[in-house]
């Protein structure tokens, strides 16, 4: 029995540099990305047109509400000035 246990003791440090020689024999295989080669490029492209509608959401509801509000209260000053002009 002392030798069986001896064995197993003994057969542990065979296994593990069994599985340490396979680890240090694998042999990586190249990085080969699902979409190919163009995955930059099509990320780019994807954050570029997010950009894009920013932007023209940005213009739509920040930019041109506040044209549109100047452009009124210019033309209600202006319509104020006449009638001033005209009491006077």
């Amino acid at each position: 029995m002392l030798l069986r246990e001896h064995r197993r003791v003994a057969a542990l440090p065979q296994a593990g540099s069994f599985l340490l020689r396979l680890i240090l024999a694998y042999r990586r295989q190249p990085n080969v990305s699902v979409m190919g080669e163009n995955d930059m490029n099509k990320n780019i492209l994807i954050g570029l047109v997010l950009i894009a509608a920013a932007a023209g959401g940005y213009y739509q509801f920040s930019v041109k509400p506040a044209q549109e509000a100047a452009a009124a209260a210019e033309a209600a000053a202006a319509e104020a000035a006449a009638a001033e002009a005209k009491a006077a």
